[in-house]
């Protein structure tokens, strides 16, 4: 087991009992958004709400989110151009069948989000990751040319500071609490 792997899974398990309040990509990240939500401003001068915890899974990483009987989406979705259905999507020139999967997810969840329940780790920076209502979120590293410096994925905690935002953010603008 890597010496890292029990840092790791300290850093995981931040995220038990928190909701799960969106999911969203960059390029070919997945990132999920967790707890309260704020928003920030982007570099477009538009607002993000971006939860108060989040976890970045990284391309080659292979991942899924799923409830009993079916898959959400996956990783492979994030590379799969959609060629319907762009109504309520701003950019159909670069629309995927995540950003299909993930708009359906989020109208799902709303006002009754997931709560992680418990998350397991293997030991090679792998994770099963439950949620209440059934949903799981599996990360299965998948790159073998990767495996003496593992970062598939991160869990961090937004803020202004440059290496702790996600990408395109800039400012912390409004608190959106209960």
């Amino acid at each position: 087991m890597p010496e890292n792997t029990f840092d790791r899974e300290v850093e995981l398990k931040l995220l038990v009992g928190l909701s799960l309040l969106q999911i969203k990509r960059d390029a070919t990240w997945l990132q999920v958004h967790f707890g309260k939500g704020n928003e920030f401003l982007g570099d477009r001068r538009d607002t993000a709400l971006v939860g108060e915890m989040m976890l970045e899974v990284y391309h080659p990483c292979a991942w899924r989110i799923s409830k009993p009987g079916k898959i959400i989406t996956g990783s492979g979705d994030l590379d799969n151009m959609e060629s319907g259905y762009y109504r309520d999507l701003r950019e159909a020139s670069s629309c995927t069948r995540f950003d299909l999967a993930a708009l359906f997810f989020q109208q799902e969840i709303e006002n009754r989000y997931p709560v992680v329940q418990s998350i397991e780790m293997d030991a090679l920076e792998g994770f099963k990751m439950r949620l209440s209502g059934g949903y799981e979120l599996v990360v299965l590293p998948a790159d073998s040319q990767s495996s003496n410096d593992p970062k598939y994925w991160r869990v961090l905690k937004p803020t202004n500071e440059k290496r702790n935002k996600p990408r395109g953010i800039r400012l912390f603008v409004k608190d959106h609490s209960d």
